[in-house]
């Protein structure tokens, strides 16, 4: 992973405004010197949450967070620290440098500037030129009015090019830009896309990776769907559709809405449902579940279409969520029916309606493992108990597997004990996972600098009364914490010191664990408990080792034995 430029980083801290980072997740009051406002990582009725833009800091006198720009964007978007110095160095319009000899690939900021400004002519093109009155026309018919146009910024690649190729000298287009961003096909200037209706695909932020478009004129040839090249932005099988306007529900509800596609999204997400998304022009895989788990979902309600395909989809989709440790419920949608259809036709009520329906995973796979088979032949409703515990077996939680043994077994009407699950979650783990060693000393020290990060007023001073530096095995660990107590656990500016290169990485590793700053000072004075102990047995083992190596030496063994006793009455005590 390339490492920032301290250089750069303290150039980004000095041009930080804190207030307008923030702004658009929290509503701010003005108060006595700073401002004020509900406190975004808990719920509460009464303001708590102070921002000190001299300062450049936040900090909540109920919850006990606390941090800068970064420590925010981090633990209320859900995204790493590489991402968010990335994003604040965009906003603040400062050039992202790495250190030299790990810099790795162009810069892509040419790239998104050039996306930028691409989707912006495509969005005019479908308002106000006599093309895009055509793709317009389409649009309303589909029941896409104005409002939901612009939320999603659609546009329309016109089939002249000559306005493709006005807008690259009007607007001074950097050309090598717009080649790698995949706007282009072959040679010269001719657009990769023409006479199609666009839709952008955005990151978390709101940046452009690439477009969908969309033929809507008969007698156009060519797939009814194409997108943009895989590029160093746009990547498929790693975007989800819709998460850009959807995170912030996501993350605050716990909860998302899977649909298979863009439409079914943008209908959804328009209609009040900010919570949707979708895949990008793939099957819904590991990587967009795993993206989706970083937000901290609890539950997923999936709603595909509901053929047959749109069934065998939601089965491989559900249980994938299921392995993660993540609740399933399926919307039962009808045969021929998808949520943009069924909303145009029968309104949002009955969308919720059906919602308000949804079906466990378990019960939706006995549907589908049922369906056209006589249960009452016992060779047959045993081979259908075996193709449903197939499914609980691959859950990678006990509790899960449990507890879906003991619902198999209730909606067959079998014994309990009837059913086989055999823990075969160890099997399917890669080599390289068994092999791994884990570094316990590491998370340990981790865990104590993550709570420091992230609630430091409320812990500094248990650091202060209990630890030295010497007290940490980890030379990385001891270098972050001798500079977050130096620096007030202010990140940027730990970061913008000329020894915090190679600390990047760790901060990204423990920001990236999921925080309940709720408990972060109890959880600092568990986990400085759990370092002082650590340190105390040590010591006694070295001890014990000491006497065992000079077992003949009786002024020696008797100064040791002395010097035991006393360390085993003075078990640390966390202050």
């Amino acid at each position: 992973m390339p490492l920032f430029d301290p250089g750069m980083l303290d150039e980004l801290n000095k041009k930080l405004d804190i207030v307008d980072v923030m702004s658009p997740y929290v509503q701010f009051q003005k108060a006595q010197g700073g401002f004020k406002a509900l406190c975004p990582f808990h719920f509460e009725h009464t303001p708590s949450f102070v921002v000190y833009r001299k300062d450049m800091h936040y900090h909540c006198f109920g919850c006990g967070a606390h941090g800068g720009a970064i420590s925010f964007l981090t633990q209320h978007l859900k995204i790493s620290f590489q991402e968010a110095v990335q994003t604040l160095a965009e906003r603040f319009g400062v050039e992202i440098r790495y250190v030299e000899e790990v810099q790795k690939g162009p810069s892509i900021l040419p790239l998104k500037q050039v996306m930028k400004e691409l989707n912006r002519f495509y969005h005019f093109c479908l308002q106000h030129t006599p093309e895009g009155q055509r793709a317009l026309c389409y649009l309303y018919d589909r029941g896409m009015d104005l409002s939901f146009i612009k939320l999603f910024e659609m546009g329309y690649a016109p089939n002249d090019a000559r306005l493709f190729e006005s807008w690259i000298q009007d607007f001074k287009i950097d050309i090598t830009a717009l080649t790698e961003s995949g706007a282009l096909k072959g040679r010269g200037l001719i657009p990769f896309f023409s006479n199609r209706i666009t839709i952008p695909i955005k990151d978390t932020h709101g940046n452009v990776l690439g477009f969908t478009a969309r033929r809507f004129q008969e007698g156009d040839t060519g797939p009814k769907y194409i997108n943009t090249k895989e590029t160093p932005l746009f990547k498929k099988s790693q975007i989800l559709f819709g998460l850009y306007e959807s995170r912030k529900t996501i993350i605050k509800e716990k909860k998302a809405l899977i649909v298979e596609g863009q439409i079914d999204a943008m209908r959804l997400i328009h209609e009040g449902f900010d919570y949707t998304i979708a895949g990008q022009g793939t099957a819904f895989g590991e990587q967009h579940v795993n993206q989706v788990y970083d937000l901290g979902v609890q539950n997923v309600l999936i709603a595909f279409d509901g053929d047959n395909a749109g069934q065998t989809a939601t089965l491989k989709v559900g249980q994938l969520f299921l392995k993660k440790g993540i609740e399933v419920l399926v919307v039962p949608l009808e045969k021929g029916e998808d949520p943009d259809t069924l909303i145009l036709k029968k309104g949002k009520q009955k969308f919720i309606e059906l919602l308000d329906k949804s079906q466990p995973f378990l019960d939706f796979l006995k549907d589908c493992a049922t369906k056209g088979k006589d249960l009452s032949l016992p060779a047959v409703k045993s081979l259908v108990i075996k193709d449903v515990i197939q499914y609980i077996q691959a859950w990678q939680d006990p509790v899960m597997r449990y507890e879906g043994r003991r619902r198999v077994a209730e909606m067959f009407d079998v014994p309990v004990s009837f059913i086989d699950i055999e823990d075969q979650v160890q099997e399917e783990l890669p080599i390289e996972k068994k092999k791994e060693v884990v570094d316990l000393d590491l998370i340990l020290e981790q865990d104590l600098v993550r709570w420091l990060i992230v609630a430091h007023e409320l812990t500094v001073s248990i650091a202060n009364k209990n630890l030295k530096k010497e007290d940490f095995k980890h030379p990385g660990m001891r270098q972050l914490y001798e500079l977050l107590i130096l620096h007030k656990g202010e990140l940027m500016s730990v970061l913008s010191t000329s020894d915090s290169e190679k600390l990047q990485s760790h901060i990204d590793a423990i920001l990236s664990k999921k925080i309940p700053i709720e408990r972060a000072e109890n959880l600092m004075i568990e986990t400085t408990r759990k370092i002082l102990e650590r340190n105390w047995l040590e010591k006694r083992e070295m001890i014990i080792r000491k006497m065992q190596d000079h077992s003949h030496d009786e002024s020696r063994l008797e100064s040791l034995a002395k010097e035991f006793d006393e360390l085993k009455s003075h078990r640390p005590l966390v202050q």
